[in-house]
């Protein structure tokens, strides 16, 4: 993966956030928005919601949530008093 992230450090910010709904221009706006404050605060790479960008609501009609964390294996530990967490993916 030459010129990626492989092999170096970085820090991610995991955004707990939900989409407008319905209105993909306000998504946006507010993605923008979650990205550049994530950014301001240290994070090399912000992470959203899967289909964060579909200007679906957060949970379906068939009342399921569209996040689907769980499924990708991923171990989390958070540092006591602070608000970072480690994550491992595999």
């Amino acid at each position: 993966m030459a010129g990626g992230l492989s092999g170096r450090r970085f820090t991610a910010a995991v955004v707990r956030a939900a989409p407008v709904g319905f209105n993909p221009e306000a998504t946006l706006a507010k993605t923008i928005n979650l990205a550049t404050l994530a950014r301001s605060a240290g994070a090399d790479l912000p992470v959203f919601p899967e289909a964060f960008l579909s200007s679906y609501p957060r949970v379906s009609t068939s009342g399921r949530s569209s996040a689907r964390g769980a499924m990708l294996g991923a171990t989390c530990s958070s540092a006591a008093g602070t608000r970072r967490s480690t994550c491992r993916v595999g």
